[in-house]
Parts: C-alpha cells; sequence; structure tokens
C-alpha cells in the first residue's frame, strides 16, 4: 500500500492545481506550483506535515502567486533554467495584476537530479518549451508524475508567451515524458489527471 497522498487544491479563478505531495508515514510533504490560496495550504498541511520545499514547475505567475506567504519555514526550488522567468514580472505574466512577482529561488534543480524527501524520492525532468525552464516531477516508485504546464489531458501548454517555443515544448513531451511506463498518471498544473498511456493514444499534439 502506498505512503504517500495527493492533496489537490484548485479553487481559483485560473482552474491552477497547486498539489501537497505527502509521505504519511513520516508526515513531510512537498508543496508544488503554490499557485492556490496560501491560507488553503496551510490549513491542508496543518500541524500533521512538515513542509520540506516548495517545487516549482516553471515561473509564470498563476503558479507562483502564493510563494512568498508560505516559504518562511522552507526553500523555494526551481530549474536553473527558469531565474529569468521568476525574476521578471514581464516575463512571468505578473507585470499587469496588483502584486508584480519577483524572486530567486534558494535551490536550482538540473535535469535528472533527484529530490527525496521523507521516502518518497521524484526525479527532475527538464521539460523546456512552455518555458526555458520548465520542470516536470516524476516518482517512478508510485508510478506518478506532476507535469505543471507542460502536458495535459488531451492538450500541451501554451506557447505563444514570452520565451515559449512550441517545437521545443513537443520534442521535449516525446523524449522525457511519453518514455515513461503507460499506466503513469500524470497531475498537469491544470484541469483533471490523466496517464501517459491515454496521452500516447489521443492527445492530438502528440501525434
Amino acid at each position: 500500500m502506498s505512503n504517500t497522498k495527493i492533496i489537490t487544491l484548485n479553487k481559483n479563478a485560473m482552474n491552477q492545481n497547486s498539489y501537497i505531495y505527502c509521505d504519511i508515514n513520516k508526515n513531510i510533504c512537498v508543496v508544488i506550483d503554490p499557485g492556490y490560496n496560501a491560507q488553503a495550504i496551510n490549513l491542508a498541511v496543518d500541524d500533521k506535515f512538515e513542509i520540506a520545499a516548495i517545487l516549482l514547475t516553471h515561473g509564470h505567475y498563476d503558479h507562483i502567486m502564493e510563494t512568498a506567504q508560505i516559504s518562511q519555514s522552507c526553500q523555494i526550488y526551481s530549474h536553473e533554467d527558469e531565474l529569468q522567468v521568476l525574476k521578471d514580472p514581464q516575463i512571468n505574466l505578473s507585470s499587469n495584476t496588483e502584486t508584480p512577482i519577483k524572486f530567486i529561488p534558494h535551490k536550482f534543480f538540473k535535469d535528472g537530479e533527484k529530490f527525496t524527501f521523507g521516502g518518497v524520492t521524484l526525479t527532475v525532468l527538464h521539460i523546456p518549451g512552455h518555458t526555458p525552464g520548465g520542470a516536470c516531477f516524476y516518482d517512478e516508485k508510485n508510478n506518478v508524475v506532476f507535469t505543471g504546464d507542460s502536458l495535459f489531458k488531451a492538450a500541451i501548454g501554451y506557447a505563444h508567451f514570452p520565451l515559449s517555443n512550441e517545437k521545443l515544448l513537443v520534442t521535449s513531451i516525446k523524449q522525457k515524458l511519453l518514455t515513461l511506463p503507460p499506466n503513469t498518471v500524470v497531475y498537469p498544473g491544470h484541469d483533471e489527471p490523466t496517464t501517459i498511456g491515454e496521452e500516447l493514444q489521443f492527445n492530438p499534439f502528440l501525434q
């Protein structure tokens, strides 16, 4: 029986999925893409789980809006190629919001690097295209991958944003994600979960 639990928070205007991925045996978790209300994230974590880190799949504002509010007691990680996005409100699309966002993460991932919390190990898969430092987090043992805005159910991330590249995105997905086991469950940055097998068969952008 799995020792993990996934809490999904997405009742926001962008229908963005913030994930709390927990090792329930060791009472520790990571927060992936805290775009959702910080109070709701803290209530979901409550006193049950220690937050080991905040992991960012990419730096667009709807995925990072609440980072500052929950990062006081843990470190923020992103892929090393995402720094330009996180530092520039024009590029991360927060310049026209009430609170433009810019910050530097505490730590940077490289492609293939592993992050372990409790008994869970996540492998970083660099998926550039939606943004230069787009990253997915793959748990081989528990057969799940968190894909941010790289891969959705029957869709892929938009490529009309600053620094986006659709051709690179499709190539990255095919090389790094579609090669995962078909029954791998995909937890995307928006909308509902899917599987690698479903996307191999039905995703019109990847045929």
